[in-house]
């Protein structure tokens, strides 16, 4: 079994669990190791990219900030590797990026749901990649705000 030595997550050889999980293992003899997303976070890759726009990132940031991190928080429940990677703020634009693309549509979809605006996906994208498929190719979101913050 293996322990991620950035944030406590455990791999018993099939997947990584939150350690917060009731059987987590504790006074065994782990192996250390980094699980995907912390080893993403240190290299600066992502795999989803959400684009938010508008007023409301500036007028409400504590608000939408703590938004982003409870729906992470929900998501990491049922999947640990469900992450954000890493938020650039820049006045009314900013930038999420993810570990996966699903996170990344599912953040987008709840700031839509929650404070109204128009959301964005490319196309191509439905936020449910073909399981088969083996491609890390990142997905960008696009969230738009409305111009006034309700």
């Amino acid at each position: 079994m293996k322990i991620c030595q950035s944030c406590g997550s455990y791999f018993d050889g099939k997947t990584w669990h939150d350690p917060k999980e009731a059987n987590a293992p504790k006074g065994r003899e782990l192996e250390r190791a980094i699980c995907p997303p912390c080893q993403m976070q240190k290299e600066g890759s992502f795999g989803g990219v959400l684009h938010m726009a508008g007023p409301i990132l500036r007028d409400r940031r504590e608000d939408v900030m703590s938004f982003l991190r409870l729906e992470e928080s929900h998501r990491r429940d049922s999947n640990p590797l469900s992450r954000i990677v890493r938020v650039e703020e820049n006045g009314d634009r900013w930038t999420v990026m993810t570990t996966s693309p699903h996170l990344a549509v599912h953040l987008g979809r709840h700031l839509k749901r929650k404070f109204g605006g128009r959301l964005r996906l490319h196309p191509d994208v439905t936020g449910h990649r073909n399981r088969r498929e083996e491609t890390n190719e990142a997905m960008s979101v696009n969230w738009e705000s409305p111009a006034e913050p309700s």
